[in-house]
């Protein structure tokens, strides 16, 4: 009966599962919410957007597992610079996330993590031209990939 049956670790911290060990990829929902508690957006240097997907800091494929630990929020424009390796991203021990371009350069340092607090104060209603955050509203197609890569390349 055990032929097909798989073992899959899960961890829990006051009854919540903070980690689904190796046996899926997606991100479940408990985590995705402790994500998003966590980061309150995008974690790469001067990125402000909301607007985001889970990124696994060690690739699922090479061993990485499905935690808390080893996850991050991007938005889609930066999730793609990392998987296409024009970017490179690491965490360090205190779980702070660190960006490098293709040469190694240091790219600022991430956003720092909001002091955790259960209740949150509600912001007031944005401008039109402003994202929920106060930074402008824009296309994400205004700057084209390669203009922005060449600033990083020429600032660092």
């Amino acid at each position: 009966m055990a032929c097909d049956a798989a073992r899959v670790a899960m961890c829990h911290r006051d009854g919540e599962v903070v980690s689904v060990g190796r046996r899926t990829r997606t991100i479940p929902p408990h985590i995705r919410r402790a994500l998003e508690e966590r980061d309150r957006g995008c974690r790469h240097p001067g990125c402000a957007s909301r607007f985001t997907e889970a990124h696994h800091v060690k690739h699922w494929a090479d061993g990485g597992e499905t935690s808390l630990a080893n996850t991050v929020l991007l938005c889609r424009r930066h999730h793609r610079l990392v998987h296409e390796g024009k970017t490179r991203m690491a965490l360090d021990r205190d779980g702070k996330a660190a960006f490098f371009t293709r040469t190694g350069q240091v790219i600022g340092s991430a956003p720092p993590l909001p002091e955790q607090s259960r209740k949150l104060p509600q912001p007031p209603a944005p401008p039109p031209d402003r994202l929920s955050n106060g930074a402008p509203r824009f296309a994400d197609s205004a700057v084209p990939l390669s203009l922005e890569l060449e600033a990083l390349e020429a600032v660092a």
